[in-house]
Order: C-alpha cells, then structure tokens, then sequence
C-alpha cells in the first residue's frame, strides 16, 4: 500500500484523506501487535522467583 502511494500519489484527488486512511491502518497494525503483551497474564513471568512449598 505504501508503494503504491508513492507510485500513484499525483492521481489521488484527495490526499488527506490517503494519509489518514494510512495513519489509521499504521495505528491498528501497532494496537495489534502490541496487544498480546499487554494481556500476558502475571503468572507467564520470565522471573524466577523461589516457589514456597
């Protein structure tokens, strides 16, 4: 997509509206990504404490 932005960008009669569709598929491809470590439960810790029996 971001080639083809360049390659084409003169024929796009609405450019603002290009760069914020850009921004916003940027913005969900990093809330995705960075997802899976937010929800990473406590117990999956790489610290390894000593276990009380």
């Amino acid at each position: 997509m971001l080639s083809e932005l360049f390659t084409n960008w003169t024929i796009y009669t609405n450019k603002v509206a290009v760069l914020v569709t850009l921004l916003f598929v940027i913005a969900v491809n990093l809330a995705i990504g960075i997802l899976p470590h937010m929800m990473r439960p406590t117990s999956w810790s790489t610290s390894r404490r000593a276990r009380l029996p």
